[in-house]
């Protein structure tokens, strides 16, 4: 028999946050615990390489002892996969069983098949196929009291480095619209490329107005909306080449299975994104989703934020909130800031959606410790309202002072600043920030 040898995919990129190309490189460097941990790990979410790979590492003992009933197991699962050179795997360990271990390792193949057999993952994991009849897109705040028009949106300026490089984009913003109509509060829901659009994206929120009708009966009150901003060279025809030629570049990536080329392929030709004009195939969310789902799979923890949001959210009909909820919850658990952000939005306005043991406050910490400016911002702004202790006051104070390096003080930073130095019982300083966001809500021509 020939000598068994785990299946190494090629890396052909710099790889971020791919698990299974880090557990394939664990496995070369001979780090057999952390191979088999990532794994086992990405086999429970129905990776056929890592179940090939989790089934070579039981049949002989690397990062566990030796046992060729659970490496049968986890071999038969592999034969799902398309790729012909994962299922001679489980033929070689059939014949080095005896008639007894054989019908205990069939036994242990069935029930690692109801747990993670394709039909299992596709039930608890894998993005639907079918349009929702009724899609029920999550929107925080969404009524019915009220008619929202615009006013003033003035297109935000692109850019200058990404223009000269011919960087293309999107953002999406959710914001408050007050009743004097004034845009407050501006958040980032999603980007892409993640830290090239925000800023201007923001900057031109700010000045957006807005005409908010309320039904008779209806006290006014601020109101919830979203605004998503392409950005998308005016002259593209020099960039089409080069779109094209990246778009062919992941799409042979993606055939030899590399996480994040099945991200990018996703993002490049969402509806937001201006390059599916450089593609000659008409991509369905469906299509974008299965990418995502297959980075997802991979470890790729972006691909199962975006999938993720995209499942909760319903986007384009395609909806079912526990898989979303799942993907987001499993992002966010590696350290993905922008789920945990989500899932903070998401269990503060529906508490009873909450699977997990932690309050919203808990997720909202976790994507600031994690980075997202937002939601230093949020937790700042959770922390004058509810923390027990100077030492959380000054927690919020950092936070302020983290977001400020990044991001112009808003009306909110400074009146959360003052909130949190009335906490500590600096006066003085709480009155300076009082004024000053008295100072910029007036500028902004704010009216309550």
């Amino acid at each position: 028999m020939k000598k068994l040898s785990v299946f190494i995919m090629l890396a052909l990129t710099s790889v971020a946050c791919a698990d299974f190309l880090d557990a394939a490189e664990a496995y070369e460097q001979q780090d057999y615990p952390t191979a088999l941990q990532e794994y086992q790990a990405l086999a429970q979410l129905g990776h056929h390489e890592a179940q090939h790979n989790l089934a070579v590492m039981h049949f002989l003992g690397q990062g566990t002892e030796k046992n060729p009933i659970q490496a049968y197991a986890w071999a038969t699962l592999a034969l799902a996969s398309k790729d012909t050179k994962l299922h001679a795997l489980e033929g070689k360990i059939k014949d080095k069983l005896t008639t007894q271990q054989l019908t205990e390792a069939q036994q242990q193949a069935q029930i690692l098949q109801q747990q993670y057999g394709t039909d299992a993952i596709n039930q608890l994991w894998a993005p639907v196929m079918v349009k929702s009849e009724e899609s029920e897109a999550y929107q925080d705040g969404q009524s019915l009291d009220f008619t929202l028009t615009p006013v003033k949106r003035k297109a935000p300026r692109y850019p200058k480095n990404a223009m000269r490089k011919g960087i293309q984009g999107w953002v999406k913003v959710t914001f408050e619209v007050h009743p004097d109509g004034t845009a407050r509060k501006p958040v980032i829901a999603d980007s892409f490329p993640e830290g090239v659009f925000e800023e201007a994206t923001l900057k031109a929120i700010r000045g957006f107005r807005f005409d908010v009708d309320f039904k008779p009966g209806v006290d006014p009150y601020p109101v919830s909306a979203t605004q998503s901003i392409t950005y998308e060279m005016r002259n593209t025809e020099k960039f089409q080449e080069s779109y094209q030629q990246r778009l062919d570049e992941l799409r042979s990536l993606a055939n030899q299975g590399h996480p994040d080329a099945y991200y990018y392929l996703a993002m490049a030709l969402d509806e937001k994104s201006p390059i599916p004009q450089a593609s000659d195939e008409d991509i369905d969310q469906t299509v974008i989703n299965q990418y995502l789902f297959k980075a997802a799979q991979s470890g790729q923890i972006n691909a199962q934020f975006h999938l993720g949001n995209n499942l909760f959210t319903g986007k384009s009909g395609y909806q079912n909130r526990s898989k979303g909820l799942r993907w987001l919850i499993m992002a966010a658990e590696q350290g993905q800031a922008q789920a945990a952000r989500r899932l903070a939005l998401i269990f503060e306005s529906n508490p009873d959606m909450n699977p997990t043991e932690h309050p919203p406050h808990y997720w909202m910490a976790q994507a600031a410790n994690q980075g997202d400016l937002d939601a230093k911002l949020d937790y700042a702004e959770w922390l004058a309202d509810n923390a027990q202790s100077q030492e959380q006051y000054r927690q919020g104070l950092e936070l302020l002072e983290d977001y400020a390096d990044e991001r112009p003080e808003t009306v909110l930073w400074y009146q959360t600043k003052a909130q949190l130095h009335e906490q500590t019982g600096d006066t003085k300083k709480a009155q300076k920030y009082h004024k000053k966001a008295e100072k910029l809500a007036k500028r902004l021509g704010w009216e309550d």
